[in-house]
């Protein structure tokens, strides 16, 4: 996520799945190279490891620095199953589609 956030304008997009933003960007200045890229939030609504809450605020952090975030909680620990898969699959390939 720091790469992402630090060096977005070279990606064209990001997927982030259950995780957790670092203190330190959450005051660092804002990326305005992020705005015009996609940006997926996956998170497990029984992560016992970070609460789901946490993809929430990783979805309202990157929602002030681009206008194309998607968040979908799934219902899983801290792990990806098939469902999440077959979604992230599904996003990156309608970018392609574009």
């Amino acid at each position: 996520m720091t790469e992402f956030v630090q060096n977005g304008g070279m990606y064209h997009g990001g997927v982030f799945l259950s995780g957790r933003i670092p203190a330190f960007l959450e005051t660092a200045p804002k990326n305005l190279l992020l705005k015009p890229k996609r940006i997926f939030v996956g998170h497990g609504v029984n992560d016992a490891v970070f609460s789901v809450q946490e993809g929430e605020k990783i979805a309202r952090y990157f929602k002030e620095l681009s206008d194309d975030v998607t968040l979908r909680t799934f219902y899983v620990m801290h792990n990806v199953n098939a469902a999440e898969e077959d979604e992230i699959i599904d996003w990156l390939t309608a970018e392609e589609e574009k």
